[in-house]
């Protein structure tokens, strides 16, 4: 059995740097969402474009996981520079 795949043009995409991405929709003219918006919408397109559900709870729990731990991280290190300043 064999499927045939059609390229879907999305638009343009990058990332910029950390939560900060910019997007133009193939969709919408003259549309362009960036910084922490831009970001969320990429990841929402790259999660859509995956082949099965499975894959998109997958990447979307590791995504998650990884931000979470990243904002704990960063909460402890806030923390502790405001207890040894004190």
């Amino acid at each position: 059995m064999y499927m045939t795949v059609r390229f879907q043009n999305l638009g343009e995409m990058m990332t910029l740097g950390t939560n900060d991405a910019a997007i133009t929709p193939s969709f919408t003219e003259g549309l362009t969402l960036d910084g922490p918006v831009g970001h969320a919408a990429r990841k929402l397109a790259y999660l859509w474009r995956l082949p099965t559900d499975e894959h998109r709870v997958r990447v979307g729990i590791s995504w998650l996981t990884k931000s979470a731990l990243e904002s704990l991280a960063s909460l402890q290190d806030n923390l502790s520079k405001t207890i040894w300043s004190s």
